[in-house]
């Protein structure tokens, strides 16, 4: 059998051709918009995909009228209208039980757009990975952004499709309904824990009106992972909506427009990050000992024997620098580009958690300010400042009546 007959074979005997969800509220241009790239997407022909609008109690008229006349061309239509206000929390759990009744879903806020490719990605990420248990969910959208070191994120890539994280999706993602009811029996009556140092400070802030947060405790108390493609099949126009007061384009990437074939490698070949969007913990050096990566300067508490970390750490001592002059930055330990930005520093001292100090985040923060102003920061700076731009245009013309 042909490896893609043999994918073909795994989607049908496991319900894997999922069905699309689009989460909406009150954006009715922004759904016309994902809506119009739902339509100008690739689909297999031979497969009917069902398409749900699911638009939360007290969303406006003009929303409805776009999810009731939208008209899809590749299947059956169902557009659900709550009767109450469900929030965006319980909205999102109710989108993603849908996984149980249909066997997989993708889930899409409004503010979303896709590539055309992103649902032959989502079948052959399926198919490579639905049955291992350890993963969470799938996105289809690549992070490039360090919510907790406020600053861009690049991943290393080892010559595959996918990368791992800990960090759950929130702009595209998938499940298949085993993964979603582990979620899902994890979360029934559970008062969560977030307490784990694996949670940045930033995370444990979030509102509980977010079910990514409790995403991200799930994903550390069971040791699970998400698959991450290294070119997005969704950008964010981060307009304003419940978790944001004013339109930011910081959130979008780079878009595909065609991909048809991956390279997806197994689950110890993949490169993995954990919440703080640092490279997993790995031996050092074939040895007994363990590395720990805190590049950003970020971790709340830090226990391994060896570390590498952009502050002084107390109870460690400076073994080698390196410069941050390759990006990603990690690339510079692993190149060996030596330099003075970041440490190798080795534990001297036994303390069960060895926390950030004020001179450890005053290092911290010279590390993040170059980072800043290198140049994969740039390019978003430059065009946050020629949106500012435009916007202060427009409204001086409206002031003079041009």
């Amino acid at each position: 059998m042909s490896t893609s007959n043999s994918r073909e074979a795994i989607l049908m005997s496991s319900n894997l051709y999922p069905i699309i969800v689009v989460i909406a509220y009150n954006r009715s241009e922004s759904l016309k918009r994902l809506l119009r790239s739902l339509t100008a997407a690739c689909f297999p022909g031979n497969i009917k995909i069902c398409l749900v609008i699911s638009i939360d109690g007290g969303g406006d008229d003009k929303t409805i009228k776009v999810a009731r006349e939208f008209h899809w061309p590749y299947g059956n239509k169902t557009v659900i209208e709550h009767n109450k206000n469900l929030g965006l929390r319980e909205h999102v759990l109710s989108c993603g039980d849908l996984s149980l009744q249909y066997g997989s879903v993708i889930l899409l806020e409004d503010d979303l757009v896709v590539s055309p490719a992103f649902y032959n990605f989502s079948l052959q990420a399926l198919a490579y990975y639905s049955k291992d248990d350890r993963i969470a969910g799938i996105s289809l959208y690549s992070q490039r952004l360090n919510e907790t070191a406020r600053c861009l994120f690049e991943p290393i890539n080892n010559g595959y499709s996918i990368f791992l994280s800990r960090m759950p999706s929130s702009c595209g993602q998938i499940f298949t309904a085993y993964q979603w009811r582990s979620f899902r029996e994890w979360l029934k009556d559970r008062k969560i824990n977030y307490n784990s140092p694996e949670i940045p400070d930033n995370i444990k802030k979030w509102p509980e009106s977010s079910w990514k947060k409790c995403f991200c405790a799930y994903t550390v108390s069971t040791n699970r992972w998400f698959v991450y493609p290294y070119i997005s099949y969704t950008s964010n126009f981060g307009e304003i909506g419940h978790n944001t007061s004013k339109k930011s384009n910081i959130v979008q990437v780079e878009l595909a427009i065609n991909s048809t074939s991956f390279v997806f490698p197994t689950f110890d070949d993949a490169i993995k990050y954990d919440l703080y969007w640092e490279l997993e913990s790995e031996q050092f050096e074939g040895r007994e000992s363990f590395l720990s990566w805190d590049v950003y300067g970020t971790k709340i508490c830090l226990s391994a024997d060896y570390v590498l970390s952009s502050r002084n750490l107390k109870g460690y001592r400076k073994i080698k620098g390196f410069a941050m002059d390759l990006q990603p930055v990690q690339l510079n330990y692993l190149m060996g580009n030596e330099g003075t930005d970041f440490w190798l520093q080795e534990r001297i001292q036994k303390y069960d958690d060895i926390k950030s100090n004020n001179s450890e985040k005053g290092d911290n923060t010279k590390f993040l300010r170059k980072l800043r102003s290198s140049k994969c920061d740039w390019i978003p700076t430059r065009d946050i400042l020629f949106l500012f731009l435009s916007r202060l245009s427009v409204w001086i013309k409206r002031k003079l009546g041009w």
